[in-house]
């Protein structure tokens, strides 16, 4: 945090003696503004969304012919569509995750993909696209993305999983608010606007300013985040039914301990009976869930949910005790926390085939980038291979999956853009059906074959003949932002038999279950429309991420003895660290909004 404050600092002074460009359209005058507090949606409809008079939407209209005029913008037919087309070419340049290379296309913005957005959108739009590779994770991408706006060379149109980030540079005046945007170009994104609805274009909307510094994507699949996994072929071996309860994988997973020797001859010295990872708070995410009460409220769930690893949540310090337990079993693998999120050894452990269990993401062991079943088989042989089981049941026996209220990255402009229409017209190219049908599945031949039911079967990498249309990331995750990682097509019947289909060499059925166990236990608590206190801004930081990151490793590797002192004390450094600030702060902000009560009205 101390990093992107420093850039910060010197961003507002190259802002203080630079232009700011046409097409920022602000509307609410230059610099630091409200310190970006946010809501989460609003009651709004129409053009109308920033606390206008009822003639908003005929001032619109006259907003965007103004700018289609100052802008060259006219309406012309293409592909049988009414499309806005510049008459002279601009130049955008779109932020873009750079994830970890492959040998076969080791850069996405150099991709056959790349070069296909880049030919299109000049086609249809006559805007020139260079796209602008960040680091997908954190700390890299706030550091480089804060070095970026520094600089005055951050990407027109970029984008970002944490929105406290968002917060951060718009309360240093590094980005632009973008409901007057809203406002003036609605009519501009028919695609867009039919794709997310109002309420992605206002999810951030602070009711009190009438300011958003984001738009934020829906997550068509946002029902499904996490699986157990376990060895199916294990199981068979040892004679094992499918575990159902934390009591019955407990002892599944001293099973696979107990019988290295059988399961893995040689190799037995190397048995991981489950995989736990550094990022622990996301890979024991559903051993917590069990341990969070039955009847936790909604009011708690916002107080202490501010932490997307839920370190602060009711009931997780049981959690811990747990994996704590397990680790001194020997059940837990013993490096786990030398090894972060870019090191592939963890992984690797599950491609060898020493890895009994492990949880992760719902499509994590299919994904064809990772390999982890694929690469697997070729090691071990075909019968090798993960199933998914349900979640854990908690201590009233129901099974929760927490899910989150449909939404996916954020979007944010920064001050620097000097093209409002293109960045918008860019958006809305990227929402159209066609477009979305392409990133996800490319052309036909090279990257996929249609079944008979009209699905979309994936090619494998080895189907793929040309590096260049490979994947770095199925369905093209980090072109695609305008929604989540998901098969979402106009004719969802297709969809589904497209998402069964969409990972190559393993069979739908598995798929499919992983879908399952996460669609049928899907738990969604109340969407508290509460502005982002100051606090959870000036606090919340990946600092305070590493701070729960440390003390959970330290927890779950410390002596079964001295738990409770280790967790206790990782807690305290992480309340002091900012983490009490900011429950003190929620709390306060839910009274103001809600009054002294425990649930969210339910519409």
């Amino acid at each position: 945090m101390k990093k992107i404050l420093f850039f910060l600092v010197a961003l507002t002074l190259v802002l203080a003696v630079s232009a700011c460009g046409r097409g920022n359209n602000n509307g609410n005058g230059e610099g630091n503004t409200s310190g970006g507090n946010n809501v989460s949606g609003g009651n709004v409809s129409g053009g109308n969304v920033s606390g206008n008079d009822g003639n908003a939407a005929a001032d619109s209209r006259q907003d965007l012919a103004s700018a289609m005029a100052q802008y060259g913008i006219e309406i012309v037919d293409i592909d049988g569509e009414p499309t806005y087309r510049f008459r002279e070419t601009q130049n955008l340049r779109v932020g873009t995750w750079n994830r970890p290379a492959t040998e076969r296309n080791p850069s996405i913005a150099n991709s056959q993909w790349a070069d296909w957005i880049r030919a299109e959108v000049l086609r249809m739009h006559n805007i020139a696209v260079e796209f602008v590779e960040i680091p997908r994770w954190e700390p890299d991408e706030a550091e480089t993305m804060a070095a970026l706006l520094a600089a005055n060379t951050a990407p027109d149109v970029s984008y970002t999983f944490v929105m406290s980030n968002v917060e951060t540079f718009a309360e240093m005046g590094g980005i632009i608010d973008l409901m007057p945007i809203v406002d003036q170009y609605v009519d501009m994104v028919p695609n867009l606007y039919s794709l997310w609805g109002m309420d992605h274009f206002t999810w951030n909307l602070n009711l009190d300013t009438g300011q958003a510094w984001a738009f934020t994507a829906p997550h068509p699949d946002s029902n499904k985040r996490n699986s157990t996994f376990i060895r199916e072929d294990w199981l068979a071996a040892l004679n094992l039914a499918v575990p159902t309860t934390l009591d019955e994988f407990e002892a599944v997973l001293v099973a696979f301990r107990d019988n290295a020797q059988l399961l893995l001859g040689s190799d037995a010295d190397q048995m991981v009976p489950y995989r736990l990872t550094e990022d622990v708070g996301w890979t024991g995410d559903l051993i917590f869930s069990s341990f969070f009460p039955n009847g936790i409220t909604d009011r708690d769930w916002y107080v202490y949910g501010f932490d997307d690893r839920r370190f602060t949540m009711p009931g997780l310090k049981e959690g811990v005790r747990l994996l704590n337990r397990w680790y001194n079993m020997d059940l837990i693998w013993r490096d786990f926390p030398l090894h972060t999120g870019g090191d592939p050894r963890g992984s690797d452990l599950i491609r060898l085939g020493f890895v009994g269990a492990f949880s992760g993401g719902w499509d994590s062991p299919f994904r064809e980038g990772d390999g982890l079943i694929t690469q697997m088989q070729d090691n071990i042989g075909p019968e090798a291979n993960f199933i998914s089981i349900p979640p854990f049941p908690n201590e009233a026996g129901n099974r929760r999956q927490f899910v989150a209220h449909g939404t996916d990255r954020h979007i944010f402009f920064p001050r620097t853009n000097q093209n409002i229409p293109a960045s918008m017209l860019y958006l809305d190219w990227l929402s159209r059906s066609s477009t979305r049908e392409f990133l996800m599945f490319g052309p036909e031949g090279i990257t996929h074959e249609r079944t008979p039911e009209g699905a979309f079967r994936t090619f494998s990498g080895d189907e793929i003949t040309d590096d260049r249309w490979t994947w770095q990331v199925a369905r093209n995750y980090d072109l695609l932002f305008i929604m989540g990682h998901a098969v979402f097509l106009d004719d969802m019947e297709v969809a589904g038999l497209s998402l069964g289909l969409g990972f190559p060499g393993i069979e739908p059925w598995r798929v499919m279950q992983s879908v399952t166990n996460n669609l049928n236990y899907a738990h969604l608590m109340g969407r508290a429309r509460i502005p982002t206190p100051q606090a959870q801004v000036d606090w919340g930081s990946p600092g305070l991420n590493r701070t729960a990151r440390g003390a959970l490793n330290r927890a779950v590797v410390a002596s079964v003895a001295e738990f409770d002192a280790v967790f206790d004390a990782g807690m305290n450094e992480y309340l002091a660290a900012g983490g009490q600030q900011i429950i003190d702060a929620r709390r306060a902000a839910w009274l103001a909004v809600y009054g002294d009560v425990d649930w969210i009205p339910r519409d």
